[in-house]
């Protein structure tokens, strides 16, 4: 039983294969002072060509809706597919892994702040995928709506080396038997669905 409950712990933190130290970019120790950087050879998620390629084709193809989903009619809330941004490229053409401000609680409980890569870059534009009945006629299938910022942004869970992110709006199929956390691979079927509050919505395009 207790090998089990390790196990189902390691799959909700799926991509945090180095203590929280190793992945935030530049982190602060209690006293205030900058540590030193992640080391270039830390491999705690590949942003490589492979990945960005399946964002891009993820964008391209975000409209074909999985008949798994088509089928689910929220009761309260707005269920969307969110669009991904997709990775930066430096002067010299490398791409730049996605990065996500956080504030991370040491072990200490003092606040340190820092850039941490994120696998799931998730942009502001999302496409709706259902909605309670009562809201059919305002929101239909297939509408592109603007989020409010927060509602894509993973959040910071846990404290010190144990920290790893969230994503709090994040909508898991009922049969989706593979961790805690949305899938990292953008071409799996369940990447990228989100259920949110109707006030999450800023603008409808």
């Amino acid at each position: 039983m207790n090998s089990r409950k390790a196990s189902m712990r390691k799959a909700d933190k799926p991509f945090m294969k180095k203590p929280m130290r190793d992945v935030l970019q530049p982190m602060f120790d209690d006293s205030g002072q900058s540590v030193d950087s992640v080391n270039d050879t830390v491999d705690v998620f590949d942003f490589n060509e492979g990945f960005n390629e399946k964002l891009i084709a993820y964008n391209e193809q975000i409209s074909y809706i999985d008949e798994d989903y088509k089928k689910l009619v929220p009761f309260s809330q707005i269920l969307v597919r969110v669009e991904v941004n997709p990775l930066r490229r430096n002067d010299q053409g490398l791409l730049m892994p996605s990065e996500q401000i956080v504030s991370l609680p040491t072990n200490s409980k003092i606040g340190s702040v820092g850039a941490l890569k994120n696998p799931w870059p998730f942009s502001r534009i999302a496409h709706i995928v259902a909605t309670p009945q009562y809201m059919k006629e305002e929101l239909k299938v297939g509408d592109v709506v603007i989020l409010a910022n927060p509602v894509t942004e993973g959040k910071m869970l846990g404290s010190g080396d144990n920290g790893y992110i969230n994503l709090p709006f994040q909508f898991l199929h009922p049969d989706f038997i593979e961790g805690n956390n949305m899938p990292l691979d953008p071409s799996h079927k369940g990447y990228g669905y989100m259920l949110i509050p109707a006030q999450a919505i800023q603008i409808k395009k």
